[in-house]
């Protein structure tokens, strides 16, 4: 939560710094006990002072059971932690994917999977993306979680930048 909407590497130094800051016990009641002052002085935005302290609030009163979500399915846990500020289902289904390892997850919102799906099925850029991953992603099933890796690497390798469509991506090798 601490490094939502930021790089990697400012993330990282925020985690880092909240560790410090915890004596590397970072514990519901750790970061409670922090006051916002500190939280703010360690770079961290009033409003995701808000959203940890929420967090940690529904852990510590067992609102939130992190160990039974193994045992539920993918819309409980969506329900569940969409409960807490400062998560919406994309941040979710993240947790889904790489947190609990669910196979079956497709984040139809996600922008780069819907620029890569476009690309994959060359399909023109102004093309509703989320019908299409909604469309592709019954195919996938029960392994959209898998699919949705593949996308996000298209992306990240800048293949979809680099070559018109996966067509032109294949013909070039």
């Amino acid at each position: 939560m601490v490094g939502q909407q930021l790089s990697a590497k400012v993330a990282s130094v925020l985690n880092e710094r909240l560790k410090k800051l915890s004596n590397s016990n970072l514990s519901p009641e750790t970061i409670l006990a922090l006051s916002d002052e500190q939280l703010r002085e360690i770079g961290i935005s009033y409003r995701k002072i808000s959203y940890i302290r929420d967090l940690s609030e529904k852990i510590a009163k067992k609102e939130l059971l992190f160990e039974q979500f193994s045992f539920m399915g993918n819309e409980t846990v969506i329900q569940q932690l969409t409960q807490v500020k400062g998560i919406g289902r994309w941040t979710a289904e993240m947790f889904l994917i790489f947190s609990l390892g669910r196979l079956d997850v497709l984040s139809l919102l996600d922008i780069g999977l819907q620029r890569g799906v476009k690309w994959l099925y060359s399909v023109s850029k102004e093309s509703d993306g989320k019908k299409l991953l909604e469309e592709k992603g019954k195919i996938w099933a029960p392994y959209q979680s898998i699919a949705s890796l593949y996308l996000w690497e298209v992306v990240n390798q800048e293949y979809v930048v680099s070559y018109p469509s996966f067509e032109e991506y294949l013909r070039s090798n």
